[in-house]
């Protein structure tokens, strides 16, 4: 007989064995089946305190064979609470495995248990009763209960809240064994496996969150007192692994654990951090020698936070952002925080000694001392030099598009930085230097481009020294002094004093106020108006010399002047400068103390404007009644005005209070309408082109109308007076007066060198609106006019008379020379006179 033969025959017999013990397995759990279910269930109900359901209850044979296997499917087990009872868990499937001669000889002994697809709501509410105290109170005293060499739980969800305390645990378990052992009130606890900590909240803060968590650990479990002892437990988070010993007396709520990561990573320790810390340094990754060590002790709960102490350093390490190639080299630091053993945000204290790095071959150096966290108090020694590129790319910024150029820095501060009450102890001091500094913000069109000076702070003030640089095709160059510059960030109610003086050889404000920055400041978003305000912090001193500005139509040249702001008023003094042909002086006031009201006062003196460069400035002040075109001559004036806005900078017109002293000089009236519909009367060719040496006159404006008081225009038409009312609604009341010496024939005017206001004048009016007028004759005025020609004028006129009598023999015919009126003209006069 060969060996393959026998062989053979010992694998046949072995299966044969095999069935056989199967089989008469198989036929005495069918046989005791009822008898094993009833057992398990009475001997289950002597523990357990609590209603489970379960909706079907089979014995397996095959699943965990040798063993027997208990299968409870659809399992519900309610919480532990008298009254308003909760569900506690539910489970797809719950098996337990025995050993076939313990069940048959009634000995109570669980080998293995094995959970699937379970939902677990772990609880205690806020008078600190817990929801799982499933099991009956003298359950753990009847010595040596059970013994589970392998507790298998796959695919659960376990869900801890602790209301009391204020804090919850959400885990996610993928497949976890653990070896349990009890004796008495004694339990050992030996737990591998992998799961995912969903979240782990203390407060408002989140640690771990989706997480993968690796473990192996050791835990003794003392039932009667919730004492746990951590004897060896090992986690491996983030590719990082701590070791963690320690106890938790969660009956007292106090703990006591030690931690040391090991291979660890700036990744692995910022994933320990909660979410609103590690959201900024989570992209970040480090090489080299990067340690910490750790403890929390004291006791826990809604009121109490343990000590919390870290001791963390790095040597010749480097850190980078994942994103980007930039990365600080050669780091070497030591540090330790503590919460101190009140844990209040009060005693936080952060320290970092000997911090030294390399970024692009220059050296970064110095310490800092962080404590307060309520109300931060900080010591910060920082010096050396930097590239703004490589700054930009190891921290991005989403403000921050671009960046580059050199900053040199040596600074130190020290105090205490967000309470206005002790502010006043911060101490600022040292040198900061840009050199050719640019970059561009996101969503920014502008770029900053070749920024240089330096800022140097002294006791708390700060002194900006030959800051220039180009804002788009905008230049500056800034001088200045802040006064306690600190704690503008310390105290928000605090003032704000400036003194600086500008420079610029162009400023196009077209572009700076195109730019979104300032989109965001002067427009209205969201449908939102823009609203109007002067800080009552501020408190200014500027003085600008700027060569050439642009806005608009308006171009300026050589502006110099003084603004001061002090209690919501700013105050212009002397603002000159050159444009539209001349030069113009501005001062006056800004008035905002009333947070819905803005007052204006503004003193101006113009010498030898170009008027039609005014309209064309203005934009002909939005109506086409009288446009630059219309216009020509040198404008003298000198205006006092009064004006009211609200804080959206809409005008108050009935505010508006106006005198206006003015002078036109060498001025033309061109194609003016008005004018030229005075053709019945001159010739067209003359009025089409109205030519006058000098015209002035005292303007006022009140109650949204303006005032023009009588004047005398000596053009080469005529010499012609006068006056009138022009409102705000474009409603017009001119009238005329007009000497008849200028509307005979030009042959006969050669006699007639008289002024307008002597001898008989033509009265006409301009009413209706600038966009419907009509030109008519001015009856009151003839009326009262007759009257006093008359008397003061009848001697003089028939002499005149008499003399062309003399020498033409015939006296002239007025109706046709004077009065050459077609019929619509009469009928509007005599429609006039009949009312």
């Amino acid at each position: 007989m060969n060996i393959r033969t026998t062989l053979k025959k010992i694998l046949i017999g072995i299966s044969i064995l095999f069935g056989v013990f199967f089989v008469i397995l198989a036929t005495i759990v069918t046989l005791k089946k009822e008898e094993i279910i009833q057992y398990f269930v009475q001997e289950a109900n002597k523990s357990i305190s609590t209603p489970i359901d379960v909706e079907k209850i089979n014995i397996s044979v095959l699943e965990h064979f040798p063993s027997i296997s208990i299968d409870l499917n659809k399992v519900t087990i309610k919480e532990s609470y008298k009254e308003n009872k909760g569900v506690l868990g539910r489970a797809g499937k719950i098996s337990f495995s025995f050993k076939l001669m313990d069940l048959l000889n009634k000995k109570y002994v669980i080998h293995g248990m094995y959970i699937n697809d379970a939902d677990i709501n772990l609880k205690i509410n806020h008078e600190g009763t817990p929801n799982y105290l499933i099991f009956e109170s003298d359950s753990t005293s009847r010595g040596s209960i059970f013994e589970i060499k392998n507790l298998h739980g796959e695919n659960l969800k376990i869900h801890y809240l602790d209301s009391k305390s204020d804090y919850e645990v959400t885990l996610l378990v993928g497949n976890v064994k653990s070896d349990l052992s009890q004796q008495g009130k004694s339990m050992t606890a030996k737990l591998t496996g992998s799961l995912i900590s969903d979240q782990i909240r203390v407060g408002k803060r989140i640690f771990l969150n989706n997480k993968n968590i690796e473990i192996d650990a050791a835990i003794g479990i003392e039932l009667n007192t919730n004492y746990y002892d951590i004897r060896d437990c090992q986690l491996t988070i983030d590719q990082g692994t701590f070791d963690l010993t320690g106890s938790v007396n969660a009956s007292e709520k106090i703990l006591d654990l030690s931690f040391k990561g090991v291979n660890t990573n700036f990744r692995t320790i910022n994933s320990l951090l909660s979410n609103d810390l590690s959201t900024y340094l989570k992209e970040y990754n480090s090489r080299g020698d990067v340690y910490f060590t750790g403890r929390v002790a004291g006791a826990y709960s809604m009121n109490n936070r343990p000590l919390v102490q870290l001791d963390f350093g790095a040597r010749n390490a480097s850190f980078f952002h994942a994103k980007y190639k930039k990365q600080i080299e050669n780091v070497n630091l030591t540090g330790t925080f503590t919460t101190g053993k009140i844990n209040n945000p009060a005693n936080y204290k952060l320290e970092i000694k000997n911090f030294s790095c390399e970024l692009d071959k220059k050296n970064l150096e110095g310490q800092l001392v962080l404590q307060n966290f309520n109300n931060y108090s900080i010591d910060l020694i920082l010096k050396g030099e930097a590239d703004v590129n490589s700054v930009a790319l190891l921290f991005p910024a989403n403000y921050l598009k671009a960046a580059f150029g050199a900053i040199k820095l040596n600074v130190h501060l020290n105090g205490d930085i967000n309470n206005p009450k002790l502010a006043k102890n911060f101490k600022a001091d040292g040198d900061v230097t840009l050199n050719n500094v640019s970059f561009v913000l996101e969503g920014e069109r502008l770029p900053f481009n070749k920024i240089n000076g330096s800022l140097s702070l002294r006791k708390n003030d700060l002194a900006v020294s030959n800051l220039s640089g180009f804002v788009g095709r905008s230049d500056f160059k800034l001088n200045g002094f802040f006064k306690d510059f600190p704690r503008l960030f310390a105290d928000k109610a605090s003032p704000i004093r400036l003194q600086a003086d500008l420079h610029a050889q162009y400023i196009d404000f077209d572009e700076l106020l195109k730019s979104n920055f300032a989109s965001r400041d002067t427009l209205g978003s969201q449908n939102k108006k823009y609203s109007f305000s002067i800080s009552p912090r501020i408190s200014l001193r500027f003085n600008c010399d700027v060569n050439s500005l642009k806005f608009r139509r308006f171009n300026g040249h050589r502006i110099k002047g003084q603004v001061q702001i002090d209690d919501q008023v700013a105050v212009l003094r002397n603002v000159s400068f050159s444009s539209m042909g001349g030069d113009i002086i501005i001062s006056g006031s800004v008035n905002n103390k009333n947070e819905h009201l803005v007052e204006t006062i503004t003193e101006a003196h113009l010498y030898n404007i170009n008027i039609d460069s005014i309209f064309y400035v203005f934009k002909n002040f939005n109506q086409t009644w009288l446009i630059d075109k219309n216009l020509k001559g040198q404008l003298d004036a000198g205006i006092n005005l009064y004006m009211k806005f609200n804080n959206h900078l809409e005008l108050n017109t009935n505010s508006m209070v106006a005198d206006i002293k003015t002078s036109i000089n060498n001025g033309e009236l061109n194609n003016f309408e008005p004018m030229l519909k005075l053709s019945k009367f001159v010739e067209e060719e003359s009025l089409a082109k109205m030519r006058f040496s000098r015209v002035a006159n005292n303007i006022k404006i009140q109650n949204r109308i303006i005032y023009l008081p009588e004047m005398e225009i000596r053009s080469n038409v005529s010499n012609i007076l006068v006056k009138g009312e022009h409102t705000f609604d474009h409603r017009i009341d001119y009238r005329l007066q007009v000497p008849l010496k200028n509307f005979v024939k030009i042959s006969r005017k050669r006699d007639y060198e008289q002024s307008a206001r002597q001898g008989m004048n033509l009265m006409l009016k301009i009413t209706g609106t600038t966009a419907d007028y009509k030109v008519s004759y001015d009856t009151d005025a003839l009326k009262q006019s007759i009257k006093k020609d008359i008397f003061d004028e009848g001697a003089e006129w028939r002499n005149i008379k008499n003399r062309d009598l003399e020498k033409t023999n015939q006296a002239p015919d007025l109706e046709d020379d004077y009065f050459d009126f077609d019929e619509e003209n009469t009928d509007s006069i005599s429609r006039e006179k009949n009312q």
